[in-house]
């Protein structure tokens, strides 16, 4: 029988050195130090023209705290067409617009921050009142808030959210908050992965992947071992060997609601000198408590070497 191996994300930020936040920061080599310090530098690259503003959406920008959070910004007017009154909410306006460049969001695949998503829909909230309400407002909203504009003719203020947000999967029925987790896990029942030939691995896979309870969750699979390479030994104990390696395929990641792998994927690799598949699967469980304790970052996978 050959070796088995378990594969990690990388756990420390190679442009800064320090340790990932949490696993999922890990999987996609999100680090909230250098994101933050990003942000900081750009602050001199925009301005709303109100120093009140700009303070709120700067103090916004550096409360980021994981990868999926929308990068709340200073959005010009003339970035919103189609805009139409679609109702009040208290004293203040709303309408919905099509805003041309969409969101800053963090694209899983590039590592960095893009424009994925033109000419989405949102709603604008217009305020005639103060900045203690724009305050106020911020932490009542369920879903996303983008960001804050300025009607240049009234020179009302404007948060700019998310149009609308439902809860409903239209494929199932079931609620949801991103995704259907139901639709999902019925997708990776239907998707075709590479297996072990062992039925005791083989089952263990199966069972994590439709234990997923969240969107970004990794999927957890079997890789053949020749879709690694640059493959160099790291580290060495009695038990165990560390070595650093490219995933050629990369993990299955759902983006921008749509499946794809990131290919090219830095990981690393630690193999297991045990005498049965046994002992090899304790190892296994061990770690997946540990994980669940807040040990480990998220696993990808097994393979056969």
């Amino acid at each position: 029988m050959g070796d088995y191996i378990i594969v990690f994300p990388k756990l420390y930020c190679k442009k800064c050195d320090k340790k990932y936040k949490g696993r999922f920061d890990a999987n996609y080599e999100w680090c909230l130090s250098c994101q933050t310090n990003n942000l900081k530098q750009n602050f001199t690259n925009w301005t709303s023209g109100n120093e009140k503003i700009d303070n709120l959406i700067q103090e916004m920008q550096l409360e980021i705290n994981k990868l999926d959070d929308i990068i709340f910004e200073w959005i010009p007017y003339n970035q919103f067409n189609d805009i139409k009154e679609i109702g009040e909410e208290g004293f203040d306006k709303v309408y919905s617009a099509i805003w041309n460049d969409g969101p800053l969001g963090f694209d899983k695949y590039k590592n960095e921050y893009t424009r994925n998503l033109q000419d989405i829909k949102v709603a604008l909230k217009l305020y005639s009142g103060l900045l203690n309400e724009i305050k106020e407002d911020l932490n009542k909203y369920y879903g996303k808030i983008f960001g804050i504009s300025q009607n240049p003719y009234t020179k009302n203020y404007i948060i700019v959210l998310e149009n609308g947000f439902s809860r409903i999967c239209e494929k199932c029925g079931e609620i949801k908050e991103y995704i259907c987790l139901l639709c999902y896990k019925n997708y990776l029942k239907k998707f075709l992965f590479n297996w072990s030939g062992n039925e005791k691995i083989d089952n263990l896979v199966k069972q994590k992947q439709l234990k997923i309870n969240f969107f970004i969750d990794i999927i957890f699979e079997f890789i053949p071992y020749n879709r690694f390479n640059d493959i160099k030994e790291i580290n060495r104990t009695n038990c165990t060997i560390i070595y650093s390696a490219v995933w050629n395929d990369g993990p299955l990641l759902h983006n921008n609601k749509k499946w794809a792998r990131e290919s090219n994927k830095k990981v690393s690799l630690k193999l297991y000198n045990l005498q049965n598949i046994d002992e090899f699967l304790n190892e296994v469980l061990k770690l997946l408590i540990s994980f669940f304790f807040g040990k480990y970052y998220n696993l990808f996978f097994f393979l056969s070497l």
